[in-house]
This record gives structure tokens, C-alpha cells and sequence, in this order.
């Protein structure tokens, strides 16, 4: 986790309650799943020592808790955090189960309050409501409601994959977009669908032999800083890919915007 992941973490006080006790509750997960994990693990080995007897939920749950702690801090925002949360909250409630009665309740209200402290502002039927504009899109023949910047991203690939595809097997898509391809209806071309981290040359020469053996006739990528971090591009994290898609595809201006570069594949290749 750098610099760029605890900015994420900061509290102005300037801001609306509503904000503060939300950023606050997600910074609590933080911690708590942090320290939380490897308390309520070692808690339950100790019982298993004291009682000569495992508790096999508390256990396992506990432990999957320490292992998707990574997840968690891969980058510290809520989405990662609500994908790592879920053997926590199972070694949590075991834990309730042997309080008493009037201390259980006293600590699930806690834990509900928090619990929708961060995260009911974040449910998508909560966003459309109250904090942004939605429009429906038609995805693999369902109607399916979401954010207009979402909508105008859905309707960008689709174009250019339209434009650009000429009956070959889809494109490149990076660095930050690997749900496109299921959008698309296609597979991805390399192993490595979310490539947001340094890999190995040797690494990259595979996945450049993946690209050469299927007939990928564009490239939406960004080679824009992930969460700030210079080192984070994708032409540091992944120079020879970066190198190989300058040197095969050129851009394409009118199909590209700010956020994405788009690239086809050159006529006469080098």
C-alpha cells in the first residue's frame, strides 16, 4: 500500500456528516480487518490448545481472514475492501455466538451500523437514487441500469469493437478494464487480464507469443498512473508489452478519448 492508498484514508471534517461517518466506518474496516484477522486467529488456536478440541468455523473462517487481508490493501478503497470482508465477518459472528444474549445484540447493532455506515451509500440502487445520474443499456441482451459515466464507457467499447474487430479475435484491453472483454463477448488474448503489477520479461515474452497466435486487430489501453503512483503505469510495469504493442498497432485519433488510447493494428507490420 503506498502514499497514493492513504490519501484514500483521509477524513476532512469540512465535509457533510453523512460523508465523515462513512469514511470513518470504511476506516475502521481497515483497521479491524488488519489487526481483527490475526487476533480472532490466534483466538481460536488458543481455544484449540486450551479445549483439545478445534472450532473449525472460527478456524477456517479466521484464517481465510488473514489470507484475504492482501486484497484488502492491493488498494485500500471499498470495493477491495467489501471483497475481502467476508471471512472476517464469519469469524466475527462466530465469536458472537458465544456471548450472551444481551451482549450479542449489543454487538451485532455495532456491526450493522457500521456495516451500512460504509456501504449502503455505496449500493448501486442507492447511487442512482440519491447521488447520480443512471440510464439503462442493453448488455448481452439484458436491460441492466447504471451510472451514465459507466454507460458511456459500455457504449465506447462496444463501438470501437464494432469498428475495429473486422471478424478478428477482439483485442487488447489494459490495463484497467478486464470486464470489457465479458461486455464483449470475447476472450482475452493474454493470461493476464488485470496487468497492474511489475512481471518478469520472461512473463512478457509469453504473454507477447499469446498475442501473436490470435489475430488481435486493436488496443485500448492507458498508460495513466494507477492510484497516483508513477511506478504504476503500464509502460513501467510492463515495458516489453508496451513496446510491442508501439511497434505493431498505430492510434487511431478519432476513436480515441482522454481516458482511453485506442490503437489498431498496422497495415504493413515491422
Amino acid at each position: 500500500m503506498g502514499p497514493a492508498s492513504l490519501v484514500l484514508w483521509l477524513v476532512s471534517f469540512d465535509e457533510a456528516p453523512r460523508q465523515i461517518l462513512q469514511r470513518l466506518s470504511i476506516g475502521i474496516w481497515f483497521v479491524a480487518l488488519l489487526l481483527g484477522g490475526w487476533a480472532l486467529y490466534i483466538y481460536a488456536l488458543t481455544i484449540w490448545i486450551r479445549m483439545k478440541q478445534a472450532p473449525v468455523l472460527l478456524l477456517a473462517s479466521s484464517a481465510l481472514a488473514v489470507v484475504y487481508t492482501h486484497v484488502a490493501f492491493s488498494r485500500a478503497d471499498p470495493a477491495h475492501l467489501a471483497q475481502s470482508m467476508a471471512p472476517f465477518l464469519v469469524a466475527l459472528f462466530c465469536v458472537c455466538l458465544s456471548l450472551t444474549q444481551r451482549l450479542r445484540v449489543a454487538v451485532m447493532i455495532g456491526l450493522i451500523t457500521l456495516s451500512a455506515a460504509a456501504m449502503v451509500p455505496l449500493h448501486p440502487g442507492i447511487q442512482c437514487a440519491v447521488y447520480t445520474q443512471c440510464q439503462t443499456v442493453t448488455i448481452a441482451g439484458s436491460r441492466v441500469l447504471i451510472s451514465k459515466d459507466i454507460a458511456a464507457e459500455v457504449a465506447f467499447f462496444q463501438r470501437v469493437h464494432a469498428a475495429l474487430n473486422d471478424n478478428g479475435d477482439g483485442g487488447l484491453i489494459v490495463p484497467f478494464w478486464p470486464g470489457a472483454y465479458a461486455l464483449l463477448n470475447t476472450r482475452a488474448p493474454v493470461w493476464e487480464i488485470y496487468p497492474t503489477w511489475t512481471r518478469q520479461p520472461a512473463f512478457e515474452r509469453n504473454e507477447i507469443a499469446r498475442m501473436q497466435a490470435r489475430r488481435i486487430h486493436y488496443v485500448i489501453w492507458s498508460d495513466d498512473p494507477m492510484d497516483r503512483n508513477d511506478a504504476l503505469r503500464y509502460s513501467k510495469t510492463h515495458p516489453l508489452l508496451a513496446a510491442y504493442i508501439r511497434s505493431r498497432y498505430e492510434d487511431v485519433p478519432a476513436l480515441s478519448t482522454n481516458t482511453f488510447r485506442v490503437m489498431k493494428v498496422k497495415a504493413t507490420q515491422p
